[in-house]
């Protein structure tokens, strides 16, 4: 009995100790809100700064909370791909079908919204993803890979040769820039586009293939505005 209650008391302690190290910038915060007041006002001043302190403390640990998540997601929506890349793999090994995947990259100037705009970004991810799925098939897949970048796994399928993947791309690309119901185009805004297809990846995985797609992707964005990079070729589509 005396190991289980100095082992329960350990475990206490040890969350505690975390919870303290996880929020040791709130704790600091509140301590010299509350030295503040004591120092200006005088100790009754400590019930006026309480509710305020807390309030701040609260905030604070609310966009740390939302910074974590974020990432979570992000890193979330990458792994997404990779296991769907490596299903699709797997599924076409034995067919004739065929399978690309694009990588897009928003190259925007100011026509996005700052990063502290957090309401403002997430609107515009969310019109952006909305944008992609008319252009997709219905058995195509997206993700919101973050920091502009939307990728998109196309369905296997035995037509699906270079040409109607560069056709589907364009589509992509011209959805993307379209900035209002008369397809305009933004000047402000290109989107370069990387591709890969299902045999010009180093080794069949997802993680080869988002590899590739990053290096095209990078390319297509040296090449030029809104430029294509095809992983593999030398020149620009």
């Amino acid at each position: 009995m005396g190991d289980g209650m100095h082992q329960c008391t350990g475990d206490k302690r040890q969350r505690f100790l975390s919870a303290l190290t996880a929020h040791w910038p709130e704790g600091v915060i509140f301590g010299t809100a509350c030295v503040l007041a004591v120092v200006w006002f005088g100790p009754g001043a400590v019930l006026l700064v309480l509710p305020f302190g807390l309030l701040g403390v609260l905030l604070v640990a609310d966009r740390r909370r939302m910074r974590r998540g974020k990432a979570v997601a992000e890193a979330g929506e990458l792994d997404a791909l990779r296991g769907a890349i490596e299903d699709t793999y797997e599924n076409t090994l034995r067919t004739d079908e065929k399978f690309a995947c694009i990588l897009a990259r928003m190259n925007a100037h100011d026509a996005m919204p700052e990063p502290a705009d957090q309401a403002a970004a997430d609107r515009a991810r969310a019109v952006c993803l909305e944008r992609i799925a008319r252009v997709l098939r219905h058995e195509d897949l997206r993700f919101d890979l973050s920091q502009g970048r939307f990728a998109v796994l196309l369905s296997p399928g035995t037509g699906l040769d270079r040409a109607a993947v560069l056709s589907i791309a364009k589509r992509l690309q011209t959805a993307l820039t379209d900035t209002g119901p008369q397809g305009r185009a933004d000047p402000r805004m290109s989107v370069s586009l990387g591709i890969c297809t299902d045999d010009a990846a180093t080794g069949r995985s997802g993680r080869a293939m988002i590899a590739a797609l990053e290096d095209a992707v990078a390319q297509a964005a040296r090449d030029g505005p809104s430029a294509i990079r095809f992983h593999g070729e030398d020149f620009p589509t």
